[in-house]
């Protein structure tokens, strides 16, 4: 599948509310988190940005990333592909548009992400895309589980 990324827009809330509920068992109180979070970032893109994969053929949303603006780093924060769509390019296109992003931005030398370490399809996605495990915490979000970090350095140490 050929997937073309842009920045998303209001009206594409309900394609995403759709990959986010299909996605993972979060429950309401992740979805309500997720379009708060849009909202936020569509209306403030100084504080983060997020962008759609739509099915170049289709038009179709296929996936999703959400990328907060800290500083000197993006730092994504959900990025989603459609189930149906997986392992087609979907969550790489995605990514290469935040390193884009990211390189259009002067102050930003890295993207870096965190994901439960029982998710080892999300690190083995990032590991992929070049990004450095840096880190693991213990029971950072969980009492059961501990937190992986990872980082993709855009712009070399100058």
């Amino acid at each position: 599948m050929k997937a073309a990324v842009r920045e998303y827009r209001p009206s594409d809330w309900d394609s995403v509310r759709e990959l986010i509920l299909n996605a993972e068992n979060f429950g309401d109180a992740f979805l309500e988190h997720e379009r708060v979070k849009l909202g936020v970032y569509s209306e403030n893109p100084e504080y983060g940005r997020v962008f759609v994969a739509e099915d170049a053929d289709s038009r179709a949303v296929v996936g999703f990333t959400a990328v907060r603006i800290d500083w000197s780093a993006l730092v994504i924060s959900t990025i989603i592909a459609h189930h149906a769509h997986l392992r087609q390019g979907i969550g790489s296109a995605l990514v290469e548009e935040l390193v884009r992003f990211g390189k259009s931005l002067s102050n930003v030398e890295t993207i870096w992400v965190d994901t439960g370490d029982f998710m080892l399809y999300a690190q083995e996605f990032y590991k992929y895309l070049g990004f450095d495990e840096v880190a693991r915490v213990p029971h950072y979000m969980s009492s059961d589980f501990h937190q992986v970090f990872l980082i993709l350095r855009i712009r070399a140490n100058e």
